[in-house]
């Protein structure tokens, strides 16, 4: 990765025990960012608060299976809805939103396998 023109580091108020290093890597209406290593490109013109869109990807907490999915792709969530169950170690749990929003993306279905940070599913 390059020069970065700015770096920060933010925690969400929702998730306290998570702090992500955000790197500005290029400047202009689309730009590039790292968060935690990981590079994105962000257009700002779209509106919304991209880089904390970013952060809130959701990733499974342990691996498993995906049991049930209760939500699709343009979906409005609630902080709290329940987003889908996954199994880990003979136990259901279920996924929550961590925030408002839109279901952006879906990267699972039912009964897919999925690792320790696998992406779940991205909320706007």
């Amino acid at each position: 990765m390059g020069t970065s023109l700015a770096t920060y580091y933010a925690k969400l108020l929702d998730m306290p025990d998570s702090e992500y290093k955000v790197e500005i890597l290029e400047d202009g209406p689309i730009k590039k960012i790292a968060v935690n290593g990981k590079i994105y490109e962000v257009d700002y013109n779209m509106g919304g608060d991209s880089i904390h869109s970013i952060i809130i990807d959701h990733h499974s907490p342990m691996p498993g299976v995906i049991l049930k999915i209760y939500v699709k792709k343009g979906d409005e969530v609630k902080r709290g809805d329940p987003l889908c169950v996954l199994v880990a170690m003979k136990m259901e749990n279920e996924i929550r939103s961590v925030t408002d929003g839109v279901v952006k993306e879906v990267f699972v279905e039912d009964g897919m396998k999925v690792g320790l940070n696998d992406r779940i599913m991205v909320i706007e």
